[in-house]
């Protein structure tokens, strides 16, 4: 039995693999050279948007989302638990066409074509390693906050769990969200992890659920006590989803 499961895995992360590079080869690079031949130099989030489907459609990730980023003009800072290599595409959607920039891991920049795309979305480089470069990136998203006018999105664990457990939140992101009494939406992403994670060579095409049911204010709070309570908003809510599924 086990080896039935294993082989059907292999199968299909097979099939999914050819059908991502076939995707990326025959939809989105040429997509994308039609925009870096009539850049304008404007950002091209709705344009991103559409390389986020294509990308999640040969994933097999059918994305359903509980709660959007409200359009008020205000700007936020968005925050998501990170277990998966998809979490960039689905929170692309997630944005919706609204301009935000977010924090990725520097790696994701070498990736041909898709460089572009993030960089024009005025996309950050985080090296995690390296004490320099996470000097820079706070900089960088205190500036962001300071100006006032893009949402800004961040995995506040700072790199994907290996475990489907959530990680440590990095303090730096809260601190400066107290300094500029911003507002957090905390988002919980629920089934990523499964469809493709670090450890795992498989890919199991599945749902992704994105939930938001509430906004956190930062205003007069303590970093620390604010990132515990962001944390425990995010694992709320993927409890109670988990716990609804097995009920019914």
């Amino acid at each position: 039995m086990k080896n039935k499961k294993n082989l059907k895995g292999l199968i299909t992360t097979l099939f999914r693999n050819i059908l991502i590079l076939s995707t990326f080869i025959f939809a989105v690079t040429p997509y994308t050279i039609w925009y870096m031949l009539v850049d304008d130099g404007r950002i091209l989030t709705k344009e991103y948007v559409k390389v986020c489907k294509m990308m999640l459609w040969a994933f097999g990730v059918k994305l359903i989302i509980d709660g959007k980023i409200p359009k008020d003009g205000e700007q936020r800072v968005i925050m998501i638990n990170h277990g998966s290599v998809v979490d960039m595409l689905i929170t692309g959607i997630y944005f919706d066409g609204e301009t935000g920039i977010a924090v990725v891991a520097k790696k994701l920049f070498y990736i041909p074509i898709f460089r572009f795309w993030l960089r024009r979305t005025n996309t950050i480089g985080l090296n995690r390693k390296s004490t320099k470069d996470q000097l820079r990136v706070y900089r960088e998203m205190d500036k962001v906050l300071r100006e006032g006018k893009n949402n800004l999105f961040i995995c506040p664990e700072g790199e994907r769990t290996t475990t489907g457990e959530m990680l440590p939140f990095k303090l730096a992101i809260f601190k400066l969200v107290v300094k500029y009494n911003k507002t957090i939406v905390p988002v919980s992403v629920i089934g990523a992890f499964e469809i493709k994670n670090k450890k795992s060579f498989f890919i199991a095409p599945g749902a992704v659920t994105m939930i938001n049911k509430k906004l956190i204010q930062g205003k007069g709070k303590n970093p620390e006590d604010l990132a515990k309570e962001v944390k425990k908003e995010i694992m709320g809510n993927i409890e109670k989803f988990k716990n609804s599924r097995y009920s019914t």
